[in-house]
């Protein structure tokens, strides 16, 4: 059995015992440590039917990526440090809370900030774009077929998620474009980065 959640799996929920804490159930690969210490700290599971089985990720797949012009297709200032995050936006991935933290930092123009996926404008990240004054610094540009060029020509890929995440495949891809990582340090996906060698990865305050 395969689990690539961090999350939802509790020892006294009966439904759990239907899947992944069923007695007959031999083996449970986990694609992170974070899902693998999820399903042992369970207490009525043997410890040994959890194993981390990381995916592969091969640098070759992004080779012919040429990053876009932020400036001329996108409309960022040449001078900007362009933020991105790339998803479809669910309550696990925090972007309130990013949108929040953009309002902290200085409105000279110089730091943009673009959402590419789905759901990204919802009337509470709406809300907060317009009262914290961000209409010029955020951009919600939707669904792109050109994500991983835009994505190759961002400075930072930032991923706030608050809960559930394990290795995601976003965070793998900006960095096998080069593009340097700030993430929140949540179980699962606090494996992927070194904090302050490959990325920095904080803690939620």
């Amino acid at each position: 059995m395969y689990r690539g959640f961090t999350g939802n799996i509790h020892w006294y929920d009966p439904s759990a015992y239907a899947k992944y804490l069923h007695p007959r159930v031999d083996a449970i690969f986990c694609n992170s440590i974070g899902v693998e210490n999820l399903i042992k700290s369970q207490q009525l599971i043997q410890k040994g039917k959890a194993v981390t089985i990381n995916k592969g990720h091969d640098l070759s797949w992004y080779e012919g990526y040429e990053a876009v012009d932020v400036s001329a297709e996108l409309g960022i200032p040449d001078d900007a440090l362009l933020l991105v995050n790339v998803a479809n936006n669910r309550r696990m991935k925090g972007i309130p809370y990013l949108l929040k933290a953009m309002t902290q930092l200085p409105q000279d123009g110089s730091i943009h900030l673009m959402l590419i996926g789905g759901n990204m404008d919802t009337p509470e990240n709406l809300s907060i774009i317009e009262k914290g004054g961000l209409k010029n610094h955020v951009h919600l540009p939707g669904f792109r077929k050109d994500v991983l060029s835009i994505v190759k020509a961002s400075d930072v890929f930032v991923l706030p998620s608050i809960f559930g995440e394990s290795i995601t495949k976003s965070v793998l891809e900006a960095m096998s474009l080069g593009t340097a990582p700030i993430i929140s340090d949540i179980p699962g996906n606090v494996e992927l980065v070194v904090d302050g060698e490959n990325g920095l990865s904080k803690r939620l305050s």
